[in-house]
């Protein structure tokens, strides 16, 4: 799967309850630099925690020795708990920092490490890659020298996404919306905007509304509706593909956008692209945006899911192309 996109580092908003775990460990300890220290050390777990639960991995902050006040005061870590791996480090990053400081306290018993780089107003953090090995008698390691993210994955050797066979339901087969087998819950983007009819004027993105189904003779284009168990919170996907030339690669979009009453997503709403093992391929956070677009490409019998995360509720759809 070719992904079309420049951006190389992994966002994730940090919420007021991160803050607030993180105020609850400052308040504890009266050394000033101490207490920095444990700040940011929680957010940076938090971050990574939130990256992991979005895709369903499970973790455990209760054994994990950064929620530990007396080993908080004792050490310099920032470790989380993967239930069924072990320990991994989450080395907070200043915003200006061009490498990531790796005590040699934390050096054992600890599955790999993720550098995680705040914005000045820390109120988002980059996760900027992984690794399982240090090498070298030095605590500052280049934020350049650190593998992409997805080795975390192949480190880990997670379980691949279950996806059903093509004869169940719940797998959309693209190719065959052009011998107009449309799969069921996916509705011309007329039908979405206009049923009922209050619809349309509360979708006020212009890029879906002034577009026809098919997008020509060659690519089609359908949506979902989700209910995401909030007031006012009804999310509309959109699927749209370009059927390319024989043994060319197919082009496909992505879109979600907010479909009730409100003109823009939800803040915390995040959108996620997995490839066939339950990867993340990209990632996004709506942070009240209006919408939110994937663009990539993929070859005839490629798998591949979409993940909605919203609060503690999320959908997932399956994609065979």
């Amino acid at each position: 799967m070719t992904v079309q996109t420049n951006s190389s580092a992994l966002i994730i908003p940090l919420a007021p309850l991160d803050h607030q775990q993180a105020r609850k460990f400052w308040q504890k300890h009266r050394n000033p630099i101490k207490a920095k220290q444990v700040y940011l050390n929680t957010l940076a777990v938090c971050a990574v925690r939130a990256y992991l639960r979005a895709l369903d991995m499970e973790t455990n902050f209760e054994t994990s020795d950064s929620w530990d006040i007396s080993l908080q005061t004792l050490s310099d870590t920032a470790d989380l708990t993967i239930a069924g791996y072990g320990k991994i480090e989450c080395r907070p990053v200043l915003p200006d920092a061009s490498t990531c400081r790796i005590p040699f306290e934390v050096r054992e018993d600890r599955l790999g490490y993720i550098p995680v780089q705040f914005n000045p107003e820390l109120s988002e953090a980059k996760l900027l890659g992984f690794t399982a090995k240090l090498e070298g008698d030095r605590e500052d390691f280049p934020l350049a020298s650190f593998p992409p993210l997805e080795l975390l994955w192949d480190y880990l050797q997670p379980l691949p996404v279950e996806i059903p066979p093509l004869r169940d339901a719940t797998i959309v087969c693209l190719s065959r919306w052009l011998e107009e087998a449309i799969d069921a819950g996916w509705e011309t983007i007329e039908s979405i905007l206009g049923s009922p009819p209050t619809l349309a004027t509360n979708f006020r993105r212009g890029s879906l509304s002034h577009q026809n189904t098919p997008v020509n003779k060659n690519g089609i284009k359908r949506g979902k509706l989700f209910d995401l168990e909030r007031a006012d919170e009804r999310i509309a996907l959109f699927v749209g593909f370009q059927q390319p030339y024989p043994d060319r690669e197919w082009d496909i979009s992505i879109e979600v956008a907010s479909i009730g009453t409100q003109p823009h997503l939800p803040e915390d709403l995040q959108l996620f692209l997995l490839d066939e093992k339950g990867r993340s391929i990209m990632q996004a956070e709506a942070r009240s945006s209006e919408g939110l677009e994937f663009h990539f490409s993929g070859e005839l019998g490629e798998r591949f899911s979409i993940k909605i995360v919203l609060g503690e509720v999320s959908v997932t759809e399956c994609f065979l192309i």
